[in-house]
């Protein structure tokens, strides 16, 4: 692996965490509608069997900047209180 595809990887990553976060947070913590985000993508790539080129990188982080400027930092962060457990329980 070269350093422009592990710079590669990483941008697009970035760029779809940016993306499932938008999902996640704008429907309240739904986790299905992230999962179905997620799988359809991922289904999508599969079944085209085609390699992502660099456009659809620069596509991709074309999106993420222009979803990050129209939401804004307040719907891509947490706005509800983290569930945590009771102190002396543990999960598992």
């Amino acid at each position: 692996m070269t350093g422009f595809d592990l710079l590669r990887s990483a941008t697009t990553i970035t760029s779809f965490a940016a993306l499932l976060t938008w999902v996640y947070n704008n429907t309240g913590g739904g986790l299905l509608l992230a999962w179905l985000f997620h799988a359809s993508t991922t289904i999508t790539q599969y079944l085209l069997q085609t390699p992502l080129t660099l456009t659809d990188d620069i596509l991709r982080w074309a999106v993420a900047a222009l979803l990050v400027i129209v939401a804004g930092a307040t719907n891509l962060s947490r706005t509800q209180e983290r569930h945590m457990l009771p102190q002396g329980l543990e999960a598992g």
